[in-house]
C-alpha cells in the first residue's frame, strides 16, 4: 500500500511522504451475506433438479435471475465499507485509501467543511470528501481533530482559542503535536506608553464613552495621533474593566494608529451663521485645533471615527 501511497502523492500533489500513520479501518462483517448467499445456492440446486426432471420444475430462469439480485447483489451492496479502507495521516495531508491502488488526500489547509454526524466525521475540500468511520479508535481520531482545531478547520466559533501555529510529528504510528512560537512584535506605540499606562488595550473604542471628556494634550507624528484626556467611562464590555457596570477612568491616553483624515471642519464660535470651514486633511489640523477641547459628541463603526471636540473659540468636526 505504501508504495502505492507514495507514487500517487508526488504525481497528483508532488509530495513526498516522509513520516506517516496508518490507522485500518476494521469493519464488523456482515451477518446476512452468509445466510442469503445459502438460499441462493438452494435455489440454484433446484434450478439443475428442475432442468433434470428430479423435481418439480419450480424455478423457472427469471425467478433464478431475481434470487441472484435479492440473496447475492443486495446484501454486497448493502455491505458498508471497503476490505481496503484505511486512513492515513502525515504532517500535511489527511488521506483515505478507498480501494486497493485509489487514495483520496486532503491539504489541511485546504478543509472547507467539517461535520460531526452519528456516522462518523465527514472532511471536505473543493472536490474530495473523507469520511471517517466510529470505528476507529477514539486516540486515532482525536489526534486528526486537534490538528484541524489548530488550524480552525472545524469551523466551531467556540473553538477559535485553539487556532495556533503547530507541527505534526508522527513515530511508530503515534501523532504528536507541537506548539510553534510566534515571533512576539512589539508596537511602537504601544511600547511607548505601556510602561505609564499599564492597561493599554488594543481595540474596544466601542466600549468607551467619552462624553465631556478633556483633552489636557495631543501629540501627533505624520500616520499617529495621541489624545491625553482628564477621563472617560468604560463599559462592561471593556476586558479591563471587571466590573459589572460602567467605571470612569482619570488620566487615560487614546491612540489613533495610521490615521486617515476623511473630513475636517471648522465652526467658528463668533460665526456660527457662516459655513464651516473645511480644513487641509491633515493630522496636524486636528493637533492644532483641540487643545483644552471637550469631547461633544462620537460616533464609532467598525474603524470609522466622528468626533466633534468643542472649545470656546470654535467647534471641530473631525472624521
Amino acid at each position: 500500500m505504501i508504495e502505492l501511497l507514495e507514487k500517487f502523492l508526488l504525481k497528483k500533489y508532488e509530495y513526498t511522504l516522509g513520516e506517516y500513520a496508518v490507522f485500518e479501518t476494521e469493519r464488523e462483517k456482515s451477518k446476512l451475506i452468509l445466510p442469503a448467499f445459502i438460499v441462493f445456492v438452494i435455489f440454484v440446486i433446484l434450478f439443475f433438479l428442475g432442468r433434470a426432471n428430479v423435481t418439480p420444475d419450480w424455478i423457472s430462469t427469471p425467478i433464478l435471475v431475481f434470487a441472484f439480485i435479492l440473496f447475492v447483489l443486495l446484501p454486497m451492496a448493502m455491505k458498508k465499507g471497503s476490505k481496503y479502507d484505511a486512513i492515513i495521516v502525515t504532517p500535511e495531508y489527511l488521506i483515505q485509501r478507498v480501494s486497493k491502488s485509489e487514495f483520496v488526500a486532503i491539504n489541511y489547509d485546504d478543509v472547507t467543511k467539517f461535520k460531526l454526524n452519528d456516522f462518523g466525521i465527514i472532511i471536505k475540500d473543493r472536490s474530495n470528501t473523507i469520511t471517517i468511520g466510529l470505528e476507529m479508535f477514539r486516540a486515532e481520531i482525536e489526534p486528526v481533530i486537534d490538528i484541524l482545531e489548530a488550524k480552525g478547520k472545524t469551523f466551531d466559533e467556540s473553538k477559535e482559542y485553539m487556532i495556533r501555529p503547530i507541527k505534526v510529528h508522527i513515530k511508530d504510528n503515534k501523532i504528536t503535536i507541537e506548539d510553534i512560537e510566534e515571533e512576539v512584535i512589539i508596537d511602537p506605540m504601544f511600547e511607548k506608553y505601556c510602561g505609564e499606562f499599564p492597561m493599554l488595550t488594543p481595540g474596544f473604542l466601542d466600549e468607551i464613552i467619552f462624553r465631556n471628556s478633556v483633552v489636557d494634550c495631543s501629540t501627533m507624528d505624520e500616520t499617529n495621533l495621541v489624545l491625553g484626556l482628564d477621563s472617560f467611562e468604560v463599559k462592561g464590555g471593556h476586558p479591563e474593566n471587571t466590573t459589572f457596570g460602567s467605571i470612569v477612568a482619570q488620566d487615560c491616553i487614546v491612540i489613533f494608529e495610521n490615521v486617515v483624515v476623511k473630513s475636517l471642519l471648522l465652526q467658528e464660535q463668533n460665526k456660527k451663521d457662516e459655513p464651516d470651514k473645511k480644513l487641509e486633511l491633515s493630522i496636524k489640523n486636528i493637533h492644532d485645533n483641540i487643545e483644552k477641547g471637550v469631547i461633544s459628541s462620537w460616533k464609532v463603526k467598525g474603524k470609522h471615527l466622528d468626533m466633534v471636540f468643542q472649545t470656546g473659540l470654535h467647534s471641530l468636526k473631525t472624521s
